[in-house]
Parts: structure tokens; C-alpha cells; sequence
């Protein structure tokens, strides 16, 4: 890719929130904790002498849609939006001292929702059976949650994005109830607080006691009509801080 293109940005990881780490459970799954210090172990033995990436992917969904993002994994392997501090100390326990970045890295959070309640008005849109454990919060908490959530975000320094999983909800229950706008195409009123809060971060009015991003822009910049167009395509809000 780099061949093609030097200046194209790899992300890599993509990597969920937690995991057993235990092997032969018909469902193996690794935690995040696990994840980079197995990447980082496989790269050292690979001897490169270059990187493999130009940026981070994380998860950082809560336990279910009534966690707030503020909650911090004191204990444990699994991480959140809280647990920066912990990420970014992996990250450099895998790869500082190499020729990948590590605690400097970029990261982007690319996928984060918080199911809301559906109004009795607007079931007639949905179908299927909601899980017991996605615990759906009223649009006032995901309102509360997104805002927190961005706000955290802004504020780690070495952030660069952030996507909110979905723009519209999915129709089946079973699935996500994530957006700020119903199935049906009409919005929530969660949506006009998170629009408040990406037009606050990219003011500079989120107060971080220092930069939330470094590079030539000062904050975040909310994405360009034309990013909104392709994003509602794949159900995305993409908040840019690539500076």
C-alpha cells in the first residue's frame, strides 16, 4: 500500500474491548490486553525494520449500553475509553525501542454505541427480539454518554478519531439501536446534543487543560458534508482529529 501511496494511513488492530483468553470454549476470543502484548511479541520476532502501521483501531464499547464511558477497568484485561492511560502503556510495552511507534501511536476509536430505548411510536419500524444484556438506556443517557464519551476522547491526546456506531439504527432488535436517528430516518433527540458537543470540541470550548490533539488544527473538526454522505452509507459518524 505504501508503495502505491506513501502518504496512505494504515490502521491496524481493530481490536474489541475484552476477552477470555482461554482457549477451546467454541467461542475463543482474545482480550485487549493479550491481543497487543501477542502483537507486539510477534512483531519483535519478526525483526523489521519497519512499521506495520500508521495508527491504532480500538473498540472501547461498554459492557452493555447502561455502562458510562467514564467506567475504568481497574482490575482486569478488558479496557474502555477511560482506561487511556492503561491502552497507550501497552502500546509501548509492545512496541517502543522498535521501528513501530508505540505509546506515541495514533489511535482511533472506530466503533462505539449506545443502544437507546425505542418509543412505543416508532416500534412499528423495528422487529426481532432485544437481548437481555444490551441494558438500552433512554435517549437522554446516550445523549449524556455520546457527549462524555467525545469529551474523554478530545482530551487523549493522542486521539485522532472517533466513530460512532451507527448514524440510524438497525431495524432488528437484535442488533443495534445505536443512532441518533430511528429507523425510520427521523432523529432522536439525542442527535442535536451530540451535534452541540462536536461543534463544542471543534470550538475549542472542551477544556482539557491542555491541547486535545496536537498537530496544525486546534481541536476537532466535525466531518465535511461529502464524509457525512459516504458515512450514512456504511452507518458511521466520523469525528476527525488527524491534525
Amino acid at each position: 500500500m505504501k508503495t502505491a501511496d506513501k502518504n496512505v494511513f494504515i490502521i491496524g488492530g481493530s481490536v474489541a474491548p475484552r476477552g477470555i483468553d482461554r482457549p477451546g470454549t467454541g467461542r475463543d476470543t482474545h482480550s485487549p490486553t493479550a491481543f497487543i502484548r501477542d502483537m507486539g511479541s510477534a512483531y519483535r520476532a519478526l525483526n523489521r525494520t519497519r512499521p506495520i502501521m500508521d495508527g491504532f483501531s480500538f473498540h472501547p464499547y461498554g459492557e452493555n449500553s447502561s455502562t458510562p464511558p467514564t467506567f475504568a477497568h481497574v482490575y482486569g484485561t478488558s479496557l474502555g475509553l477511560a482506561d487511556y492511560d492503561k491502552l497507550v502503556g501497552l502500546l509501548g510495552e509492545a512496541f517502543d525501542g522498535t521501528a513501530q511507534v508505540g505509546s506515541a501511536l495514533p489511535i482511533v476509536y472506530d466503533e462505539y454505541g449506545v443502544d437507546s430505548q425505542i418509543p412505543t411510536g416508532k416500534r412499528r419500524f423495528y422487529g426481532g427480539t432485544e437481548p437481555a444484556t444490551t441494558k438500552p438506556v433512554s435517549e437522554g443517557v446516550q445523549a449524556a454518554y455520546y457527549r462524555a464519551a467525545l469529551e474523554l476522547a478530545a482530551c487523549q491526546p493522542t486521539v485522532r478519531g472517533f466513530l460512532i456506531f451507527h448514524v440510524t439504527d438497525e431495524t432488528d432488535y437484535n442488533r443495534w439501536q445505536s443512532g441518533v436517528y430511528y429507523a425510520d430516518g427521523t432523529p432522536k433527540s439525542s442527535r442535536s446534543f451530540v451535534k452541540q458537543t462536536m461543534a463544542e470540541i471543534r470550538s475549542g470550548a472542551v477544556d482539557c487543560g491542555q491541547p486535545p490533539v496536537a498537530g496544525s488544527k486546534e481541536g476537532w473538526e466535525i466531518a465535511t458534508a461529502a464524509e457525512f454522505a459516504a458515512a450514512e452509507v456504511g452507518g458511521w459518524v466520523f469525528v476527525d482529529a488527524s491534525g
